[in-house]
């Protein structure tokens, strides 16, 4: 009664308890004065079979009493035969816990907390990554008072404690069947190394702050939309293997890593400041479109002639403040140029290669009608063109295009007509004196 004991786990240590009784806790605190603490760096593995029971904590009915870790990798897990459920860390299905945790790596198979049937105890996260297949709280509802701060870490199925001075929270969850992240607090600074899964998905929003601190190794597999700020500090270390969406800042600290395997996609007022490796930052896009005669290279048309040759030409800048617009579907290197009659949809006049270094993509195109593909008739057009990125450049697409005009000319004869309209199974022509001939 009222034992206090403290476990050490030695460095690069295997610990592993395995308790099969009924009411029998792998590592048990089964007394509400009692009170466990574990530090050392090394590994713990606690499994408990029994009914009822927590692995690490109380048995049935039993209070549990004060479990607090400091650092460590810690896995605990419970499996209740009869389907009751306790918490893996905390108490049995008919008991509570006092449980902090300051550091260290906890993961459990099970909540974290209370047992099925109580309302009692609390939780305390200080600092460490803590990872839960269940909720934070009790397995259940209840108001188990729960508190989170020192940057910590959050993985869990839901949060079901009472969210005690929500407001000076400080630390990074993962709720929503752990998919979904919340930053509490305005600057938080990461204090253990994690990864973000490919499910995963985190907003920064305006005004706060995400700081991946020395020793602190942070890897993103999955999507992260920074409108705010992402700061890496001498000896910290961003790995994204997934995407970076970059409305806001990020800053790499001399000393400082990211490593960029995947995408950082820079948006409308995103930078970037620091040394990036990998791949690079990617920017924001343009298109200058214009629209020549061939015969007269250099000087742009609104208006050509039936008969007439003219070259597109499509110019791709960096443009920081072009927004962001994905292509409709222009291949990566490629430029695809469109035409729009009436505001119809585009018919596709050509694909182009946008050749390693170059900037500008370019096709000639003949003003004629053809039953299949792009056809040119009397009419006016908008030129548009879709550019499918490149190394360091993002999709982009013509917002506006290029207006075009195709007029008859003065050279139509009889024997040279011109078409005024193509259907899938007519022409209609006009012939010499601007008439419709059917």
């Amino acid at each position: 009664t009222g034992a206090q004991v403290t476990l050490t786990l030695a460095e690069n240590s295997e610990n592993t308890l395995l308790a099969k009784g009924v009411d029998t806790p792998a590592l048990g605190v089964k007394d509400k004065s009692a009170k466990l603490t574990i530090s050392g760096s090394g590994n713990l593995t606690a499994t408990s079979l029994g009914d009822c029971t927590a692995a690490i904590g109380s048995s049935n009915t039993i209070q549990c009493g004060t479990i607090i870790i400091n650092s460590g990798h810690i896995t605990a897990s419970c499996s209740s035969p009869s389907n009751l459920n306790p918490a893996a860390i905390g108490g049995g299905i008919d008991g509570s816990a006092e449980i902090v945790i300051n550091g260290g790596v906890v993961k459990t198979h099970g909540p974290i907390g209370g047992g099925e049937m109580v309302s009692t105890g609390s939780i305390t996260i200080n600092g460490g990554y803590v990872q839960s297949d269940q909720g934070i709280g009790k397995n259940g509802s209840g108001n188990i008072p729960l508190k989170i701060t020192g940057g910590a870490v959050v993985v869990c199925q839901n949060i079901s404690g009472n969210k005690t001075d929500v407001n000076n929270w400080n630390g990074l969850v993962f709720g929503n069947n752990n998919k979904v992240g919340t930053l509490y607090g305005d600057s938080v600074a990461i204090a253990e190394s994690f990864t973000m899964e490919n499910t995963m998905a985190l907003t920064i929003d305006s005004g706060k702050d995400i700081i991946v601190p020395n020793g602190v190794i942070f890897t993103n597999n999955g999507i992260i939309t920074n409108n705010g700020k992402i700061t890496v500090q001498s000896g910290g270390t961003l790995i994204n293997n997934g995407t970076i969406i970059n409305n806001g800042k990020i800053t790499v600290v001399d000393g400082g890593t990211i490593n960029n395997a995947s995408g950082i996609e820079n948006g409308t007022d995103g930078t970037v400041s620091g040394t990036v490796s990998g791949n690079p930052v990617k920017e924001q896009s343009a298109i200058d479109l214009t629209v020549e005669l061939t015969s007269n290279p250099g000087t742009a048309v609104t208006t050509a002639k039936y008969g007439d040759t003219i070259t597109i030409k499509a110019t791709i800048t960096e443009a920081a403040k072009a927004g962001r617009s994905g292509s409709r579907s222009a291949a990566f290197n490629k430029v695809d140029f469109y035409q729009e009659r009436n505001g119809k949809n585009p018919t596709l006049i050509a694909t182009v290669d946008l050749a390693q270094g170059e900037q500008t993509a370019s096709t000639q195109v003949l003003l004629q009608a053809k039953v299949h593909g792009a056809s040119w008739l009397i009419s006016d057009y908008t030129i548009k063109a879709e550019f499918g990125g490149a190394t360091g450049l993002l999709p982009s697409v013509t917002k506006v295009g290029q207006n075009l005009t195709v007029t008859m000319g003065d050279t139509a004869t009889v024997s040279d007509p011109v078409a005024k309209e193509v259907t899938q199974n007519s022409i209609t022509l006009y012939d010499a004196h601007h008439g419709a001939v059917g």
